[in-house]
């Protein structure tokens, strides 16, 4: 009783993680995978690589499933998501940007391979993004040989008045930085 026991559970922590290889060639050396990011409850997989950013879709049927390109840029090393704002953040070539979330719930049918980001700091060396006192915040470091900046950014809605009429716009505004020199 005890052995079978233990045999069903050794079967169901071997199964806990489940190998499931999503394409063999797309990615190569000359577009390598720099980060990923699971979304929508985990059934579309975000690949952040030299190239540009991919969206995956793990649920499809078809035994090969082609990523499909969904904002070119270059040098993507971080991608993240601030979802009180509907924000879709991303670290590519040293720069801090933003795009309208919408992007990754693109169809195949949109052209959103060239929507424009909305910059939000130059020289980044990594983000995090989290909460303080229930605000949502993204912290960015810049890291020289002297010095650490750390900039703390909270996201804000913005009412945007053109000739066309007004708009509602989100956007980062710096909340507060940090230098911390030795």
């Amino acid at each position: 009783m005890v052995e079978e026991s233990h045999s069903k559970q050794t079967k169901h922590n071997l199964d806990f993680y489940r190998n499931t290889i999503l394409g063999r060639s797309f990615f190569t050396e000359t577009n390598r995978v720099n980060c990923l990011l699971p979304i929508n409850a985990d059934r579309d997989l975000v690949i952040g690589t030299d190239d540009g950013i991919y969206l995956i879709n793990q649920w499809r049927s078809e035994d090969h499933i082609e990523p499909q390109l969904v904002i070119q840029t270059v040098d993507v090393t971080q991608i993240d998501i601030l979802e009180e704002s509907h924000l879709f953040m991303v670290l590519s070539n040293g720069n801090l940007e933003f795009y309208p979330i919408e992007v990754l719930n693109a169809t195949e049918d949109q052209d959103l391979v060239f929507c424009e980001p909305k910059k939000v700091e130059d020289y980044v060396d990594f983000f995090k993004i989290g909460i303080s006192l229930g605000r949502p915040l993204v912290c960015s470091v810049n890291t020289t040989a002297s010095s650490t900046n750390i900039k703390i950014f909270e996201a804000v809605g913005i009412l945007d008045s053109n000739g066309m009429g007004s708009r509602y716009e989100k956007t980062l505004r710096l909340f507060k930085v940090s230098d911390a020199t030795p």
